[in-house]
């Protein structure tokens, strides 16, 4: 896939080796799946909404940091080395994002790599491509995680993928041989405290048994991990932003979800609690960063 960009360095058109072209929508995202379609349900704008209200007030901000953190040490990234021939844009770290929703992890990531670095987030949602789009140095794609990427094979050097469908296959070959990939799955007291409240799935048993065996198996093996147990103070706004960012959102309006947390939040509460405006919320999800063997 070829980039045209305008003189911002915002993207302008992309083309395939196929002849097929597909201009930037004004808010900057290049959606490729024009005319393709997906069998997949995308996370509608409300949706959105609700992920960029939750994320911006910091409440994850613990996994954003900790992920920028294995990137450093699993490649031989880091920002100390950021120099004009790393900001060249055929040479500059690339970062890639599959399933990258607004790209609140993504951001994170190119920010800690110094001026130079770049990424690539792709989506099958519209609406979050186009939040993505406005980060600096990303290139905001919408497009299905389980085709072929529209991205050259050994090209990142690093590939996130939070919360998101694995594709390894993809990540085998859009991944350089000295290239890291981080993965973040929740652990089984993530959003305990709030699971009946806002109607949550439970989180699978053997979860990260599951990430090992399948990265095995399709030749990646593990070469660090970090636990991230956190607590977060939530009030009812938030848990129902919570709620409606996730599988939630897609069979129940934001409204239905906050009616049914206000409705039911006073027997949540613990009665030691010092206040019952909010919640203690367990925050506790597995960073396991993978190597190609």
């Amino acid at each position: 896939m070829t980039i045209e960009y305008k003189g911002n360095r915002k993207p302008a058109t992309a083309s395939c080796a196929s002849g097929h072209r597909f201009d930037a929508a004004r808010q900057g995202h290049i959606n490729l799946l024009t005319g393709r379609g997906t069998s997949f349900t995308p996370d509608s704008r409300d949706m959105v909404a609700s992920r960029i209200q939750f994320l911006e007030a910091g409440h994850y901000e613990p996994i954003a940091r900790t992920i920028r953190e294995a990137i450093t040490k699993h490649t031989s990234l880091d920002h100390t080395s950021d120099t004009k021939e790393r900001a060249d844009h055929c040479s500059a770290p690339l970062v890639l994002d599959a399933g990258c929703g607004t790209g609140y992890y993504l951001a994170h990531a190119i920010a800690g790599l110094g001026a130079g670095a770049r990424g690539i987030g792709f989506d099958i949602s519209p609406a979050a491509a186009q939040r993505a789009a406005h980060i600096d140095n990303v290139l905001a794609l919408v497009w299905d995680v389980w085709r072929t990427w529209p991205i050259p094979t050994h090209s990142a050097d690093a590939i996130l993928n939070v919360f998101a469908p694995r594709n390894w296959e993809e990540f085998d070959r859009a991944l350089k041989p000295s290239g890291a990939l981080i993965v973040v799955t929740p652990l089984p007291e993530h959003l305990a405290e709030i699971r009946d409240l806002a109607g949550l799935l439970a989180i699978q048993e053997g979860k990260q048994e599951h990430l090992l065996a399948d990265a095995a198996r399709h030749g990646f093996h593990l070469v660090g991990e970090h636990s991230l147990k956190e607590t977060m103070l939530l009030e009812p706004q938030a848990v129902s932003a919570l709620a409606h960012m996730g599988p939630a959102g897609h069979h129940h309006s934001r409204d239905e979800i906050r009616a049914r947390v206000e409705s039911e939040w006073d027997g949540h509460v613990p009665e030691t609690a010092q206040t019952h405006s909010a919640l203690q919320v367990t925050c506790n999800v597995m960073i396991s960063a993978f190597k190609k063997q």
